[in-house]
């Protein structure tokens, strides 16, 4: 899957206008770049110590090596680079370099945890690793109805979300285990709201039948929020189909609560979405 690629803007400002400088390209150019087509975010940085020439950085992470080469040829990219040249001309100097993202490391999005839940049974909770997909995929079937797949469900899908979860900055996906073996997980996406702030919702929490009144469950929301807490997020929220009560009555006692009613309309296909 490609990772997209970083495009690097060093500028080295005369010092009696950089103060002007910097606060236009914070306020202006930066926001108007982002809002073409391609580009993802951007980080502006300042060089504090090293042997660069050029101390401000600006790194946008853009889609494809595709979409910045259509950016650089594009009116807007023309507009913007003549408005810089016209507001500042020599007295900013730029470098631009291009490149390739090999891989997109991270930090596990949560540090493992021990828990003793009823019954005296010692669970760890941990973040999902590439290895725990064959567990978790096998977990996923315990929420088709009936034992078979909704409509529209395909193995090589859920495969693929599986890995997008894993690289997705905003999506946690976290394993409860004992003895060596996932009994249960739980995901869960963040997302900003104009009103409310960010925001999270748990997508899936499936545990192992056997183990379902035990409490890990319970801890595994714990984990979950705790996460979601660290992220920045200030409601969460779940979607149950209507005739589970089971799982309401858990919500329920979690803190979980009728806050809407919540519609869905499929895209596509014109099937009819599972519950």
């Amino acid at each position: 899957m490609p990772k997209g690629v970083v495009y690097l803007v060093r500028t080295e400002v005369v010092p009696d206008r950089e103060a002007e400088w910097d606060h236009w390209h914070r306020e202006v150019h930066v926001p108007e770049v982002l809002a073409e087509r391609g580009f993802r975010h951007a980080r502006r940085l300042r060089l504090v110590d090293g042997e660069e020439t050029h101390r401000y950085w600006t790194v946008y992470d853009l889609e494809s090596a595709e979409a910045l080469q259509s950016y650089r040829q594009s009116p807007a990219a023309m507009r913007l680079a003549a408005q810089h040249d016209q507001k500042f001309g020599k007295a900013a100097d730029l470098r631009r370099t291009t490149f390739e993202v090999l891989d997109d490391l991270r930090a596990p999005v949560a540090p493992s945890e021990a828990a003793v839940v009823g019954d005296d049974v010692h669970i760890l909770l941990r973040p999902a690793t590439t290895a725990d997909e064959p567990a978790v995929l096998a977990l996923l079937e315990l929420q088709f109805e009936g034992g078979s797949p909704p409509t529209g469900f395909t193995e090589a899908q859920a495969r693929a979300s599986y890995r997008q979860f894993l690289g997705d900055p905003d999506a946690g996906l976290f394993l409860a285990e004992t003895g060596g073996r996932v009994i249960g997980f739980a995901a869960a996406t963040t997302y900003p709201t104009m009103r409310f702030g960010r925001r999270g919702h748990v997508e899936d929490l499936v545990v192992e039948e056997k183990f379902r009144t035990k409490g890990v469950g319970h801890r595994l929301l714990e984990y979950v929020e705790r996460w979601a807490r660290r992220e920045g997020v200030t409601h969460l929220s779940t979607v149950i189909g209507l005739h589970r009560e089971a799982s309401r009555s858990f919500l329920t006692r979690e803190g979980f609560s009728d806050a809407s009613l919540t519609l869905r309309k499929r895209l596509g296909s014109g099937l009819v979405p599972p519950v």
